[in-house]
């Protein structure tokens, strides 16, 4: 599931990103994207699909996502009407769902709370999904936060996206870090007690001097709590069934159901659950024996 790149597929209702868009700004934002920096996890993507849609007040911006390989959708917008762009994209992730059915992961940018039945719709066709999410309108980021499996905060978007620039890799970056170590080296030669190269002056691990960094021990969890909350969510007040629960955690990479580290570290399936329930209070968790558990989702008043 999670290979060296996640096969994704981007769709932008340009009403929500439209305001600072240029040449610029959209290649910074498409890199951030491929290269996973809205993602915890730090999975890098393949666009295998970038569509854009939008009414005829945004066509100046035609020549700027065409050259930088997005499909260009029109949509028609009548007077004192609802915006047709968001419709006619629900209709179309869906519709690409069975017509391209190697794409594993949905990127939606809408803030549009009526998408909330496309990543039901999703999540039921074991697709992953990332939204963008307007932190300042709880009613849809709640909503988001149970159905999707990322959320991408507008807030962030606009500060790291529309700014990120790619690292140099390659040769280019080899030649770099070579003069730099050179140099380096010929001043730690005439120094007396120098700082190993390898340590860091403020006491980071080696991996951090790198620029590297371990992912974050958590993020299985939070990809279970959400998995747990995407299922128990279709049917409130109701106890799940097992097998449903774990159909939807076998997705999560590292999960197993034997061994030293099974149900993500905390041993067997109750205790999976009860970890959920305390990182989330609408799941409620009834302890049975043999370290079984009844679980439920339970709608905020």
């Amino acid at each position: 599931m999670w290979g060296s790149r996640l096969r994704s597929a981007l769709f932008i209702d340009f009403e929500n990103i439209g305001s600072r868009m240029s040449p610029a700004v959209l290649r910074a934002m498409t890199a951030w994207l491929e290269d996973g920096k809205f993602d915890e996890a730090g999975r890098k993507r393949r666009l295998v699909a970038k569509r854009v849609y939008w009414n005829s007040s945004a066509e100046k911006h035609r020549d700027t996502f065409e050259a930088a390989g997005y499909e260009v959708v029109l949509c028609e917008k009548f007077s004192a009407m609802k915006n047709g762009a968001d419709i006619r994209m629900a209709l179309d992730v869906l519709d690409s769902c069975w017509k391209t059915p190697g794409i594993r992961e949905y990127i939606l940018f809408t803030t549009d709370s009526d998408f909330v039945p496309v990543l039901q719709r999703l999540a039921e066709k074991r697709k992953l999904s990332a939204i963008l999410v307007n932190e300042a309108t709880m009613v849809s980021h709640t909503a988001f936060s149970i159905y999707a499996d990322l959320l991408v905060p507008v807030r962030e978007l606009m500060s790291q996206g529309f700014t990120y620039s790619r690292p140099e890799n390659g040769w280019l970056r080899s030649l770099v870090k070579s003069k730099a170590e050179s140099a380096s080296g010929a001043r730690a030669g005439s120094q007396a007690g120098a700082t190993p190269a390898s340590a860091s002056h403020n006491g980071a691990t080696a991996d951090e001097a790198k620029g590297k960094a371990a992912p974050p021990a958590l993020i299985p969890l939070a990809q279970a709590e959400r998995a747990v909350l995407r299922v128990a969510s279709r049917t409130p007040q109701k106890f799940v069934p097992r097998r449903e629960i774990e159909k939807e955690l076998q997705l999560i990479k590292g999960f197993r159901k034997a061994g030293p580290n099974a149900y993500l570290g905390k041993q067997h399936y109750q205790g999976l659950m009860l970890e959920v329930a305390r990182r989330n209070k609408r799941i409620k968790v009834q302890q049975g024996r043999n370290n079984s558990a009844s679980v439920m989702y339970v709608p905020e008043d």
